[in-house]
């Protein structure tokens, strides 16, 4: 043996040998005292209520509540909400929630919407299907069918309309059915008559006709009524009884992840009689909750999946069983770090999805450092196999633990740079899921350095090459190992054997067999498997970039629920199937003076909903008669706002305005002036304070909506004069404007920042008094959300992709296999994105953001171990890329597809998840794992099988490896300029040459080989 003080090593070397040798020494001394330790900070973590899951955090999580359009909208819903009220004044329009609210009443009513379709929902016996199907629920709910206005709460129903006798053609003695709580079938000449009305009524009067958003939208195209709908307001106590009529009625069904809220088909409806009927009711959301501790269920089967696939391939339970707790440790450890650390308490059904994550991170890393042992022990050959004597295991385990920690080290730095990357957006849950995710995955690292080389020497020493079921504990033989001089003079040449005697596993037959075969064909000296393996990665590449390019924001809300829930797409069938005026799809624009932002100085974005919302407001004077003026020609500057834009729908006017033969906005000091001439015939402009005394007068005086404005733009001075205790704060001027709301944020977008620019150039002309101006609208919120959603997944890839080259730079030392490498890491991203585009028809949603960082932290680790592996190859004495490429798939290959089939194992069990979220996630994880291995094993392989480099060719100076003994078996290369040693032979002649170095004499030079690469740094027990 050779003192360690003697080694010309430095003192990190040292450190690291001494770390090593101690883990083969005291095995069981530290495997215990690292799971002690992993056991009592996991029971510190449940014991002190760390590990908590938020389900019912208040206010809105999910918005993008920094960004400057989101808070302008929301300064200006809060102003509004809480202007002066007026002494009589009714609200038309539902002032919108601003999203932060924490009430937690308790509702007294919840409002059942139930909607019905048929080919004519107006028929004798559709009609009394839905009227005693209607009766029977509101007699179960107790719902409100009194006329009492006590009561506030009403029936609305197409029923009352065609059961009673208001219309002279009508049959007298029809009664309200909730009156004599009987439902007959109507005559056809009665039906016809309210049927005739009704066509009359929708046509003449449009949304002005009470009963008009009850009706399709088809009624006035085709005449026939093919949907009808019903509001019932019943006693929120009594929402179970009715769920369960409802299930008995209808035959709902639900139970292990099936919802009764659920559709019997696409159209998400139930049948009822010649009906189909679908519900909307609030209570439909805590499906939600009830069925996110299901799905948390599933990961302890994805556990269980893992388990197994760890099992099958290490071939031993103890090896499966302490890896799985370290993994399934990591996490209560992470939240600990988690919440600790950074200092967030929010947790929530996001963050669940790392465990997903991370069962196939952690198994790798397993994987990564049994492979290891096996691979660098198996070159030690021996007479009777068995234990490795104290110095040569010791020995063994130092390149073992390097080789190991180094890869796993490369793979986690880029993994947890591609999370902490989401640390920048500006989506709370997004943030935090990242640092979490960032947390897991360098617990794991630790946890693998610290502790799993204990483990694997144990199992090494007591259980190794035994059954992989209950094998005995008993210490095993010790090898017997045929000594340098010996196999020099070829004594033991034909005894030398192995020393573990391990099963082949299921991937290394399928690389040896089928793979490596087809990688290295060859027909004429072209290098046939790996051109076909290398152009379908690139025509994936291709495909997938050009669909990748194509994705944009969500145009529609995030669908949680599964498929056929009746909560999906709710707000789209609405609209869509159901009567309403031409202009309601269009969004309002509000432009305001004197709201200068929101005081956002105590609110905290991990508790939205503790926040009262402080408006910030700047001082505005609209007293002086230059104000006014300056106010009255914005007005018509308004309405003369030019849009040439995709998104502006304005039947060829140009204008931003939308098109209509009613006013389509309201200026209320254009109204003021027509009030002041009418009720106190006064003609000229009022100035200073009585000014402001008029305009008070005239908000509280006109309580009427329409007296102004029309139906396409309500005058509402409640919200557009902004009296605050009797002092004007703020006033607005409002339009409709020619963008529809569901516009997409590629169209969207162009419209708000135009508008941006031209509010700037008209701010410029404003007195000094009215300088704040700004622009808000509902739909700036959601375009918010979808810039951050882009930006921070291209922002992402910006900050990740780079340090993956980096990282690779530095892994493999050598320029081209680093290009290599990250162009297929880029190609899989593409790849990953195109697919959601092409095969799903995604948008890029919170899922695609998600996905996107965990693609990048997936695709680095396949090519990153096979590109290491490629350039450690030439220390091993391969000389040709054909054996360099053989050795990294031998030595790399069965753990790349071992750590596939456990993300995939761990991934999949999500398909079966209830919340549509998972099943996204699980669909983006699994063909994330399938494009990673065929641009890892097809693209890189192919690559370095075809025109890897050889020799120094590539390598950085000042970075390369030392003692590069590719140099010393073949000497120079031709692309060093050198005549080579082997010119005329090729690749496969070569690859033969060294592979022969397994037996005979040549197991001489692999031993002597050994020691000189890692020393004699053993010491004897």
């Amino acid at each position: 043996m050779v003192d360690e003080e003697n080694e010309n090593i430095g003192t990190v070397e040292k450190a690291i040998h001494g770390y090593v040798r101690a883990h083969a020494r005291r095995p069981f001394t530290i495997c215990l005292s690292g799971l002690a330790m992993q056991l009592l900070l996991t029971a510190i973590c449940f014991l002190s209520g760390t590990f908590t899951l938020d389900t019912d955090k208040p206010g809105n999580v999910w918005a993008v509540h920094d960004a400057y359009s989101t808070r302008m909208n929301r300064a200006v819903v809060s102003a509004q909400t809480n202007s002066d009220p007026i002494v009589g004044y009714q609200e038309v329009e539902a002032v919108e929630s601003s999203g932060w609210s924490n009430s937690d009443e308790v509702k007294e009513f919840h409002t059942w919407m139930i909607f019905y379709k048929a080919d004519d929902v107006f028929t004798p016996e559709a009609l009394k299907k839905i009227c005693e199907f209607e009766l029977m629920l509101c007699k179960t709910g107790e719902c409100i069918a009194s006329e009492s206005p006590e009561e506030g709460r009403l029936l609305v129903s197409s029923v009352r309309i065609f059961y009673s006798p208001m219309l002279q053609c009508a049959n007298s003695s029809v009664r309200d059915p909730f009156d004599v709580e009987e439902c007959n079938l109507l005559p056809q000449s009665h039906i016809d008559c309210y049927y005739d009305w009704i066509r009359t009524s929708v046509s003449e009067n449009g949304v002005a006709f009470p009963y008009s958003g009850l009706m399709a939208g088809s009624l006035n195209v085709s005449g026939v009524n093919t949907a009808t709908m019903t509001i019932m307001p019943a006693f929120a106590n009594k929402s179970d009884v009715m769920m369960e009529t409802l299930a008995d009625d209808l035959a709902l069904t639900s139970g292990f992840g099936k919802s009764m809220w659920e559709g019997d088909a696409d159209d998400r409806h139930v049948q009822l009689g010649p009906l189909r009927v679908r519900f909307f009711v609030e209570i439909m959301a805590d499906d939600f909750d009830n069925n996110l501790n299901v799905d948390m269920a599933f990961s302890l089967v994805a556990c269980l999946l893992v388990y197994l696939v760890m099992w099958g391939h290490t071939q031993s339970y103890f090896l499966a069983s302490l890896g799985m707790i370290q993994i399934f440790l990591s996490l209560p450890i992470s939240v600990l770090v988690y919440k600790n650390l950074f200092m967030v308490d929010h947790f929530e059904f996001l963050h669940i999805l790392i465990l997903y994550v991370v069962l196939g991170i952690g198994a790798d890393d397993v994987f990564v450092i049994v492979d290891s042992w096996r691979h660098v022990s198996g070159e030690v050959k021996v007479i009777s196999p068995g234990r490795l004597p104290q110095a040569e295991m010791e020995k063994a385990l130092i390149p073992v633990f390097k080789r190991s920690a180094t890869a796993v080290f490369n793979t986690s730095l880029t993994t947890t740079v591609a999370f902490l990357s989401t640390g920048i957006s500006k989506i709370m849950p997004m943030r935090t899921m990242g640092w979490f995710a960032a947390c897991c995955i360098v617990e794991n690292f630790l946890l693998m350095c610290l502790f799993l080389p204990s483990v694997v020497i144990i199992w090494h020493m007591r259980l190794q090459g035994k059954r992989c079921c209950c094998p005995a504990w008993t210490l095993r033989e010790e090898a017997t190992l045929v000594h340098s001089s010996e196999q020099a003079d070829g004594d033991e040449s034909n005894d030398a054997k192995e020393p573990a005697q391990t099963r082949t596993t299921l991937a290394e037959k399928v690389i040896h067999k089928v793979y490596l075969p087809f990688l290295k064909s060859q027909v004429g000296g072209i290098r046939v498997g790996a051109s076909i393996l290398v152009v379908i990665s690139i025509a994936t590449a291709v495909h997938g970039s050009i669909f990748a390019m194509q994705l944009t924001p969500p145009s529609k809300p995030e669908e949680w629920m599964p498929y056929r829930h009746m909560m999906n797409g709710f707000s789209e069938f609405r609209a869509e199937t159901y009567y309403s005026a031409p202009y309601a799809d269009f969004a309002s624009a509000t432009y305001t003076w004197g709201v200068k932002d929101l005081d956002m100085s105590e609110f905290n974005s991990y508790h939205p909903g503790d926040y009262e919302e402080v408006v910030e407001y700047s001082q505005v004077d609209l007293t002086s008669a230059e104000a006014q003026d300056a106010v009255l020609s914005f007005c018509q500057a308004m309405i003369e706002q030019e849009c040439t834009l995709e998104a502006c729908n304005n039947a060829g006017t140009g204008k931003l305005l939308y098109p209509s033969g009613e006013k389509a906005y309201t200026c209320f000091l254009e109204d003021f002036q027509d009030w002041l001439n009418t009720t106190h015939g006064i003609t000229s402009k009022v100035t200073g304070s009585e000014f402001l005394v008029k305009l008070k007068e005239f908000r509280n005086d006109v309580t009427d909506d329409l007296t102004y404005g029309s139906e396409v733009k309500r005058a509402n001075y409640k919200k557009h004069i902004g009296f605050h205790s009797g002092d004007l704060k703020y006033f607005s001027v409002e339009m409709r404007t020619s963008v529809n709301g569901r516009s997409p944020f590629i169209l969207g977008t162009p419209v708000r920042d135009q508008m941006y620019d031209w509010l700037e150039g008209k701010k410029k002309s404003m007195p000094s008094s009215l300088n704040e101006l700004a622009v808000a609208s509902s739909l700036f919120p959601r375009y918010d959300m979808g810039a951050e959603l882009m930006g921070g997944f291209f922002t992402g890839c910006l900050i990740a992709m780079p340090v993956a080259f980096v990282v690779l730079l530095v892994a493999t030392k050598n320029i081209v296999i680093s290009l290599y490498s990250v162009v297929a890491v880029a190609s899989i991203v593409v790849s990953v994105l195109g697919f959601c585009k092409s095969v799903m028809d995604w948008d890029l949603g919170t899922g695609e953001a998600v996905a996107g960082v965990i693609v990048i932290g997936y695709s680095v680790d396949y090519t990153l171990h096979l590109s290491h592996m490629y350039c450690e190859a030439s220390q091993h004495g391969h000389v040709t890329r054909a054996a360099r490429t053989e050795f990294a798939v031998r030595n790399m290959g069965s753990t790349v597809f071992a750590g596939a089939a456990t993300t995939f194992a761990a991934g999949g069990i999500m398909f079966v998840c209830y919340i549509r979220f998972f099943y996204k996630m699980a669909v983006l994880i699994s063909i994330t794992i399938f494009y990673s291995l065929l641009f890892s094993m097809g693209m890189v392989n192919g690559l370095l099988m075809i025109a890897g480099p050889q020799g120094n060719f590539g390598n950085l100076p000042g970075l390369s490896r030392k003692a590069d003994t590719s140099e010393k078996l073949a000497g120079e290369f031709p692309g060093d300029g050198q005549p080579t040693k082997n010119a005329g032979k090729d690749d496969t002649n070569l690859v033969e040459e060294v592979n022969d170095s397994t037996s005979g004499t040549s197991a001489v030079k692999s031993l002597s080989k050994f020691d000189a690469w890692y020393g004699d740094h053993g010491d004897d027990p």
